[in-house]
């Protein structure tokens, strides 16, 4: 079953790459632990939202994509989170790990969701708003739950 969300709607994106091989910017970081941590609840208790990354952060990154491919996402799962600039990537065509735990985070933890700003330091000048892009390609399509 598909998921396409009408309308635009909050989308919480990196400035920069966070995970293997990123540049992991500290607020970045903290923002995909969170998402990761609020998804997973209970079972990622060892998953610390402390902006630093590591294997333990890495491990949970991987396991996310790799469950979003299980359930037929086209997705990369090189334990990496890359900034979305729309749904898909233009050049994998691959869904954007950040557009995956942003659906899942609305589904599974809608209030979590709903206060990452309050939890989580956005950052207020970013050099083109990461954290609310214009969508021109529409809001991203993933399969169902895993």
């Amino acid at each position: 079953m598909a998921f396409k969300e009408p309308g635009p709607k909050p989308f919480y994106n990196v400035e920069q790459a966070v995970g293997m091989t990123g540049v992991n910017k500290n607020g970045d970081v903290k923002l995909v632990q969170y998402m990761l941590r609020h998804i997973y609840g209970n079972e990622a208790v060892g998953l610390a939202i402390d902006g630093w990354i590591g294997p333990v952060t890495v491990q949970w990154i991987k396991r996310f994509q790799n469950e979003m491919k299980a359930v037929g996402n086209k997705i990369a799962t090189d334990g990496r989170v890359d900034r979305a600039y729309g749904s898909t990537s233009s050049v994998s065509k691959t869904l954007y790990t950040i557009a995956g735990l942003n659906h899942m985070l609305k589904v599974r933890n809608p209030v979590a969701f709903q206060q990452l700003p309050a939890n989580v330091p956005l950052n207020s000048t970013p050099s083109s708003n990461p954290y609310n892009p214009a969508h021109s390609s529409g809001a991203p399509e993933v399969v169902g739950g895993f």
